[in-house]
């Protein structure tokens, strides 16, 4: 094989990588996509059930005669407490995504210069060994 053949293949081969960078950068990406859509789904579903509680004990301590005052503000507060650390949860694991995001995003820009590097040094050779041919 001659030397442009050569450098001609090697050049293929990296803007392969490149492509592959990208579909790995792409899947990776879709994966966090979707938990942070489930996430998302999650923390509505939370809230939503939260305020199911709350207009449930509301409704059954009407109905009670022998309900306090401050055993409702107990029942809601205990429901408070419990819809803050399913917020504090969905905020740790928000952030945790967000990171994951931030990560990918600066591990694929690593990659896809330093492969892109590659194509270029390749496609000057290759250049340069066609300009050395004529």
């Amino acid at each position: 094989m001659d030397k442009w053949s050569e450098i001609r293949a090697k050049l293929v081969d990296a803007q392969e990588g490149l492509y592959k960078i990208d579909d790995e950068y792409r899947k990776s990406k879709n994966d966090l996509d979707t938990k942070w859509e489930f996430l998302g789904d999650f923390y509505r579903g939370l809230d939503q059930k939260f305020d199911e509680k709350h207009s449930i004990i509301l409704s059954e301590y009407s109905k009670m005669p022998d309900a306090t005052e401050e055993m409702l503000d107990a029942a809601v507060e205990t429901i408070r407490r419990y819809q803050w650390v399913n917020e504090e949860e969905f905020k740790t694991r928000q952030r945790e995504l967000e990171r994951k995001y931030d990560d990918l995003e600066d591990s694929y820009k690593k990659k896809y210069r330093k492969q892109e590097s590659v194509v270029e040094q390749l496609s000057s050779e290759l250049k340069a060994c066609q300009t050395d041919e004529k």
